[in-house]
């Protein structure tokens, strides 16, 4: 089983992440009735990840969950 920390220090063109069915950064308020579960940062790989749970997302009828993972962050606000 795939653990979100697997996800979180995958590479991006690693096989583990699979392909990406939906993209929430490009739908416009996709992520407004979603909440936001957890956080992790890494400052030493200028990474973050964010879980989010979609049950309640309106714009998202396929799975419960999400993680958003960020690479070369610069500020994080």
């Amino acid at each position: 089983m795939i653990s979100i920390n697997d996800l979180f220090q995958a590479r991006p063109d690693s096989p583990v992440l699979g392909s990406i069915e939906v993209d929430p950064l490009r739908e416009v308020d996709a992520l407004q009735e979603a909440q936001l579960l957890d956080s992790r940062v890494c400052h030493l790989t200028s990474t973050a990840a964010l879980l989010f749970e979609l049950r309640t997302s309106l714009q998202f009828e396929v799975g419960n969950s999400a993680l958003l993972v960020v690479r070369g962050l610069r500020s994080f606000e």
